[in-house]
């Protein structure tokens, strides 16, 4: 059976330096998939433009990818926003017809569910924008310091993720040094 690993949490959580800092440990077994840079990758910045009409396709492209990770590996790391149900769902359906087994028993579904404050969420965010190769970094880190605020932002809660979930982890990235890959993984670092 493989195991699916979806991270859960906010922007600027540590999702994608907690998934890199896991694929440079070099597990055998273990394989990444990430969204955004899947789309991005078929599609450019059209990936984000709700006119070209690519988001759709290009997800269920992403999800036959997942597929023939799970095929070829005992664990995936997907890295993919999903701040609700909805979208667990979705991830989950469309995986799951993509393998060809819509009642997904062939996969383990587990949650990294990241627990960091919305603060630092939004100093990591604000941190990372103005590496970034952005235009106006600053009206987006003042939108950022806003949005945190918002119940937009919040973490999702415990009883949708258990309710979508065959395993829930809680990590926090601010202690990425002292986490145990191992032990989450069941492979040998």
């Amino acid at each position: 059976m493989a195991r699916i690993l979806l991270t859960i949490g906010p922007q600027g959580a540590g999702k994608s330096t907690f998934c890199k800092s896991v694929m440079e440990c070099g597990l055998e077994g273990v394989a990444y998939a990430s969204r955004d840079a899947y789309l991005e990758y078929l599609y450019g910045k059209l990936a984000w433009d709700p006119y070209a009409g690519v988001f759709a396709e290009g997800m269920k492209k992403f999800y036959y990818h997942v597929v023939e990770l799970a095929r070829d590996n005992r664990v995936v790391l997907v890295e993919s926003y999903a701040p609700n149900q909805g979208i667990m769902s979705d991830l989950k359906s469309g995986v799951g017809l993509a393998w060809n087994y819509p009642n997904h028993r062939c996969l383990d579904w587990e949650a990294l569910w990241f627990v960091t404050p919305n603060d630092q969420c939004a100093k990591w965010f604000v941190e990372r924008a103005h590496t970034a190769d952005c235009s106006d970094v600053n009206k987006k880190c003042t939108y950022r310091y806003k949005y945190c605020d918002s119940v937009r932002f919040r973490l999702v809660t415990d009883p949708i993720i258990e309710r979508n979930f065959d395993t829930v982890w809680a990590i926090d990235p601010r202690q990425l040094t002292l986490f145990p890959y191992s032990e989450i993984l069941g492979l040998r670092v």
